[in-house]
């Protein structure tokens, strides 16, 4: 859509009783790096990875911690739920703080395993999108969701992005790895 917006993914608390989910938030400064490194043809495939490696180090951390109770959606929602009818807090009132809980984009992991049937992940706003994904031993697979009624949404040309993207990711890769370990065969993406 030509900017960043607020992301969500799941993140398990499960570890917890009765946990549930936190959010995990996958903007962050390295995934922006990264995908402004993937859209600059001048930028160098090893630059590329570095910052590829950069953004997925960071997500896994911001995972862990959401996991472990170190998220801060859940925290934020305890206090907003403390508040007596009638109570506010200028923090729920700040613009910055509504527009960094629009998740416009709303991801879920699936298990690892090659079974993908009849599962998606909704949009969570009406101008938004609901992916959830599935990686297995050689497959990578993903449900893409809009809503028919936006403008400014289409789910069949955010699947060719994505599509791209992974193509383009495989081929800075590819090209970073020694000669005698680069790919012979071309993949099915």
């Amino acid at each position: 859509m030509g900017q960043s917006c607020a992301t969500y993914e799941t993140g398990s608390t499960r570890q917890y009783r009765k946990g549930r989910t936190e959010t995990t938030r996958t903007l962050s400064s390295e995934s922006v790096a990264f995908c402004k490194a993937m859209e600059d043809p001048t930028v160098q495939p090893e630059e590329k990875v570095k910052r590829l490696r950069a953004a997925t180090t960071a997500h896994s951390k911001y995972q862990r911690d959401a996991a472990n109770g170190r998220g801060c959606d859940r925290h934020l929602m305890g206090l907003r739920l403390c508040l007596q009818p009638g109570e506010s807090h200028d923090l729920f009132q700040e613009p910055v703080f509504a527009k960094s809980g629009a998740f416009l984009l709303s991801t879920s992991g699936l298990f690892a395993g090659d079974n993908f049937v009849g599962t998606g992940f909704g949009a969570m706003y009406p101008d938004g999108y609901g992916i959830n994904y599935l990686a297995g031993g050689k497959t990578l697979k993903f449900g893409v969701e809009s809503k028919f009624e936006s403008k400014v949404t289409n789910t069949k040309a955010f699947g060719e992005l994505l599509r791209q993207s992974l193509r383009d990711m495989r081929v800075a890769v590819e090209k970073t790895l020694p000669k005698d370990q680069q790919p012979k065969v071309e993949s099915k993406l």
